[in-house]
């Protein structure tokens, strides 16, 4: 009897699949742990046929893996789905429709999971302003970030990038009108991973 085997794959690429037709998720974990040779990952709405537990499974890991491609689930869904690998030497990542849900723990479970991105893809991205202190520490957990594409921004996420990473506030030349412009929430609640660093925040001669 033949069996349709999927293993040693380089690329897998899954999109817009009926939950009912997608691999349970034993068979998705049993396709990634026998493609130690995967470089691109791309999920489009498509992945395991029920939502992945977190704290059941051990970590895969895909060292080869370079490119991630994470587009429409549901927000408790992304969190759980990228706990069930490892990536160290992911180069390019583009997460696409996260927008309507508060996902703010799956970017705070990413603060430093993929250090060594180097082109990040944001399109149709919701950053309100509750959840800026964890997107702040989340773009600083990737130092060798060089190019940054952002497109059809529901909440500007651009505003990230105007606060000091360790002190949680934002540069000091920054005129009022464009603080305003960015409805810029200084005293944001910070979890224990995005609390100002303390020896940074009582560092007067600090430069921004």
């Amino acid at each position: 009897i033949y069996t349709p085997s999927l293993e040693n794959l380089t690329a897998l690429d899954l999109r817009r699949i009926p939950l009912e037709l997608c691999p349970s998720l034993p068979r998705f974990r049993e396709i990634l742990a026998s493609s130690p040779m995967l470089t691109k990952l791309s999920l489009d709405g498509a992945g395991p046929a029920s939502n992945p537990t977190v704290n059941t499974y051990p970590a895969i890991n895909l060292p080869h893996l370079h490119t991630l491609f994470l587009v429409n689930f549901a927000a408790p869904v992304h969190k759980n789905l990228v706990s069930h690998f490892t990536a160290p030497n992911l180069k390019d990542l583009t997460i696409f429709n996260f927008q309507g849900s508060n996902h703010g723990p799956f970017y705070e479970f990413m603060i430093g999971r993929f250090q060594k991105i180097k082109l990040l893809t944001l399109h149709q991205i919701s950053c309100p302003v509750q959840i800026l202190p964890v997107m702040i520490k989340w773009l600083d957990s990737m130092p060798l970030l060089a190019y940054v594409r952002v497109s059809a921004l529901e909440h500007d996420i651009l505003q990230a990038f105007l606060f000091d990473p360790d002190t949680m506030k934002a540069h000091p030349d920054l005129p009022p009108d464009l603080r305003s412009a960015f409805c810029i929430v200084e005293n944001s609640a910070c979890t224990g991973l995005t609390a100002p660093s303390k020896e940074a925040f009582e560092d007067v001669g600090r430069k921004p």
